[in-house]
């Protein structure tokens, strides 16, 4: 038979492995808990209605300034345009036509005249340059002398 003492003396050791045994469990469990209990929180989080105005205001002014990106880029991209189509326009205008040296002729009928044809001696022309206007009068329509019929 064996002694009492190592019989107690092993069932107490065998006691403490049990308890290191379950205290380890136990550890291990909390911690298990604890990472559950942290996952909780942040998929809780996304439901909080302060943290969802948060995020939502965020993207509000992501979306916001890619808005004024795009607006500036279409703004300055319209502004090229116009600037181009303008000059282009200026050109072609009757007014930059005369600061080129041109001058715009009146008929006697004050019309555009478009056909020296069609003018006699002793017609008035009006003469428009850049600045200012000219009256003159025709001494040889079409470059032709005229006989003096007087």
């Amino acid at each position: 038979m064996q002694d009492p003492r190592v019989a107690l003396a092993h069932h107490r050791m065998k006691l403490d492995d049990i308890a290191r045994s379950m205290a380890k469990m136990l550890m291990n469990v909390i911690s298990s808990n604890r990472s559950s209990l942290s996952e909780l929180r942040v998929k809780l989080a996304t439901f909080e209605p302060n943290e969802r105005l948060r995020r939502e205001r965020q993207k509000i002014l992501a979306l916001r300034h890619r808005l004024d990106s795009a607006t500036t880029n279409v703004l300055v991209s319209k502004r090229t345009t116009l600037v181009s189509r303008k000059e282009a326009l200026m050109s072609l205008s009757p007014l930059a036509v005369l600061n080129r040296g041109y001058s715009l002729v009146y008929g006697p009928d004050g019309k555009l005249l478009r056909d020296a044809g069609v003018l006699r001696q002793g017609d008035m022309l009006r003469v428009r340059p850049s600045r200012g206007s000219v009256t003159a009068r025709v001494e040889e329509p079409d470059g032709k002398k005229l006989n003096d019929d007087s």
